[in-house]
């Protein structure tokens, strides 16, 4: 079905999307995106962001290098690009949301929980 406003597709009786060149609306769940800066730096929220990429980032590592027999710098490329991409996605994610709003910040703490990670394993 044709809009005015773009393309307009009825998923089912409840659910419409609407496309359009500047957002993706789906009725109820689903927002114009939404990104912020003004959050805390010391939430709880930001420690969540820290240790969750920090043990993605070594658990992966330690897959890679140890259990696939990965080179370590293989390992590294490997376990930074799967932290960050879960932790992008996920701010992505939170930015579509009704009542929330993907973080500039929370990245910054996943940036930091996987320079920790590397750290620690630069160590041994």
């Amino acid at each position: 079905m044709l809009t005015n406003d773009g393309f307009c597709t009825i998923l089912n009786k409840n659910d419409v999307v609407v496309f359009n060149r500047n957002e993706f609306v789906k009725k109820d769940r689903f927002q114009s995106y939404k990104v912020t800066f003004s959050d805390s730096w010391l939430a709880k929220d930001k420690a969540d962001h820290f240790i969750v990429s920090a043990f993605l980032t070594a658990g992966c590592f330690y897959y890679l290098s140890e259990e696939q027999n990965f080179s370590r710098k293989k390992a590294i490329h490997g376990s930074v690009a799967f932290s960050f991409s879960i932790g992008l996605g996920k701010e992505i994610r939170d930015g579509f949301l009704i009542g929330r709003a993907g973080s500039v910040k929370d990245i910054v703490a996943d940036l930091f929980g996987i320079g920790f990670a590397l750290f620690l394993y630069s160590g041994l």
